[in-house]
């Protein structure tokens, strides 16, 4: 009964069509997957007789992405390069582990243990078929720790560093841990071969770095090639009939699917299926940036972590897309503008990307670890920098004066933004993210974010982990983790279980803005328990004033402002004031007290910080902000 309650609420928080949809699907969805089964394994039999194509190396060699090719500059970490050979990896924030399985060895090459979670101590079957391991059946293990390992990010870094300078030992753990992968990853067996996503990105980086090796004249064995290419052909049939398509639910992970087909079928001559996959592939790409993408040109999955993932992707499927010199639809045409203009005027100063949503450190070329100077942030910029068209303007901004002080709003992912030379704040209205689904939205609508002079000062702590705990999962989104009201112990999210943990429905604020000769006004009204919590942001370029109106039945609810690392030891509490070095001072009329909490600066990662939470509250609170 708990379940089919479950199942109700979730068809009732999504349009009716789609729901209607979805329940079509599922009552199908037994015999749809016994057809597909069957088709998967008259494949596998292919396979297993290496009677499938083989990758066409001039064509390789085409998939050339001007990022990557732009980092020769940049100067190589060596003990990166050192790790990889050691197999030490730093999967999630576990730290440098050592992956080897002791007990085998291959001619002096020690195997990787691609199925197991080193920090939680837990291994899942090589031996079982992908459809019989559940996720979240492994109790405080994460299903994500495999999977990153296994899109080996290690070998686009393994061959930008012999780019960089030959060094036969790195072609040669290249081949073997390609080797040790098919070998102990056979087709649609194990933990690797449940997630289309996953084998789409793995199949990019495997292509990717192949192409800079031909290009550096490395020859490869022609067994090998073989090998390779029976894999990338089997992977392109296993995401193609997999697909993670669903009506008005469908996000990140078929549009991956979808960039994974397009790199893999350019890579084999035409004819077979595979050039049917690749009409496919490019087809439902141009769609799917119109679909995942909102009018304002945020991403439709309330996050902007993943917006910037998805940007990432778009940028590859581009550059395969333009490969064969085809056209791009007017439609989508204008999609991508917008797209490019709020991906630049939603950032910060210094091309910061706030945590807001979601935050599952995902990227397709991970390769910021390899150079000793590069960010993620300068990662995403130079991606910009390439799908910025000529006639780029600052459409979207308001300016309110001739310091170049100036909002923006965007209805659709629900934020306002505020910028000058000393600041950036964002402010959540909140979303209907995922078509209603919630996605990788947040609990966040009255919430903000606040950056002065390049240094974030007031954060989103952040995302810490999915489907290993739950408990954890809902506590990162709720309302306690952002900076607003909140009231302890109040139930936000309707269970704790592995289906609900990406479903969060909730209805944007009621908000008004308005500008006077003084600044910026935002007024916004959020209902909680039937009762309305109002708040309202007066902006001036050198001060934010918060005034928070608590109605008596929600007096005993808090409020709160969460730290970044970074600043808590510049901390000084004077009274009611707050003095943070010379970045700004808080005031407030209401009592307040510092206390710890744990920050996630990335997916698995977490630090100790400081908070402000504000208890007793009177019927009106106001906080002052002074920009120094």
């Amino acid at each position: 009964m708990k379940v089919l309650k479950s199942k109700l609420r979730k068809l009732m928080s999504i349009p009716f069509r789609i729901a209607l949809k979805k329940l079509f699907y599922q009552l199908f969805k037994q015999k749809s997957e016994k057809k597909i089964d069957f088709i998967l394994q008259d494949f596998l039999q292919k396979y297993n007789s290496f009677s499938n194509p083989v990758i066409n190396t001039e064509k390789i060699k085409q998939i050339s992405f001007s990022i990557l090719e732009e980092s020769k500059s940049q100067e190589i970490n060596e003990k990166t390069i050192f790790k990889i050979l050691s197999h030490q990896f730093n999967v999630l924030g576990d730290g440098d582990l050592i992956y080897n399985v002791r007990t085998e060895n291959m001619n002096g090459y020690s195997r990787i243990n691609w199925h197991k979670d080193f920090k939680a101590n837990y291994t899942w079957d090589k031996h079982l078929k992908y459809n019989e391991i559940k996720i979240g059946d492994s109790k405080g293990a994460d299903i994500k720790k495999p999977w990153e390992l296994a899109r080996l990010h290690q070998l686009l870094q393994l061959s930008l560093a012999y780019q960089k300078k030959p060094d036969l030992s790195i072609v040669t753990e290249y081949i073997n841990q390609i080797n040790d992968f098919i070998d102990e990853n056979p087709p649609f067996l194990g933990v690797n071969w449940i997630s289309p996503m996953e084998i789409a990105i793995r199949s990019v980086n495997i292509i990717t770095s192949l192409s800079i090796l031909f290009r550096s004249n490395v020859k490869l064995d022609n067994t090998f090639i073989s090998k390779l290419s029976n894999y990338l052909y089997i992977s392109a049939v296993f995401i193609y009939h997999k697909c993670e398509w669903s009506s008005g639910m469908r996000n990140n992970h078929y549009f991956a699917n979808l960039i994974g087909l397009m790199v893999i079928t350019h890579c084999f001559s035409q004819g077979d299926f595979i050039e049917d996959y690749g009409n496919f592939a490019v087809k439902e790409f141009l769609n799917e940036i119109d679909y995942q993408f909102n009018s304002d040109g945020s991403n439709f999955e309330g996050s902007l972590p993943y917006h910037f993932f998805m940007l990432e992707m778009l940028y590859i499927g581009l550059d395969v897309f333009n490969l064969n010199n085809k056209v791009i639809p007017n439609v989508v045409s204008e999609k991508l503008d917008k797209i490019i203009t709020f991906s630049k005027n939603i950032r910060g100063l210094e091309n910061f990307i706030p945590q807001i949503g979601d935050n599952d450190s995902g990227m397709v070329f991970k390769i910021t670890t390899l150079y000793k100077s590069f960010n993620k942030h300068e990662f995403y910029d130079k991606i910009l920098l390439h799908l910025l068209s000529n006639n780029y303007n600052d459409n979207g901004r308001k300016y309110l004066s001739q310091n170049l002080d100036y909002y923006s709003e965007y209805k659709d992912i629900g934020l306002i933004t505020y910028q000058n030379i000393k600041l950036k704040l964002w402010i959540s209205t909140g979303r209907k993210a995922q078509n209603g689904k919630g996605g990788h939205n947040h609990n966040d609508s009255l919430s903000f974010v606040l950056q002065v002079k390049s240094q974030e000062v007031i954060c989103d702590p952040g995302t810490l982990e999915y489907t290993s705990n739950s408990k954890l999962r809902n506590l990162f989104r709720s309302a306690y983790s952002h900076n607003h009201f909140f009231i302890d112990n109040l139930k936000e999210f309707a269970d704790d279980s592995i289906d609900d943990l990406f479903w969060y429905n909730d209805n944007p604020v009621e908000y008004k803005i308005e500008q006077n000769q003084h600044g910026l006004e935002i007024k916004m009204t959020k209902k909680i328990l039937k009762n309305n919590i109002e708040r309202k942001f007066l902006i001036t370029t050198d001060n934010i004033q918060i005034i928070d109106s608590i109605p008596f039945q929600l007096k005993s609810g808090k409020l709160s402002l969460h730290f970044h690392p970074d600043v808590i030891d510049k901390i000084n509490k004077v009274n009611n004031s707050i003095e943070i070095d010379d970045l700004i001072s808080i005031h407030s009329d209401n009592d307040f007290q510092i206390y710890d909490y744990e920050y996630s600066p990335e997916y698995g990662e977490r630090t100790d910080s400081k908070k402000i939470e504000f208890s007793k509250l009177k019927q009106t609170v106001i906080t002052n902000i002074k920009i120094k």
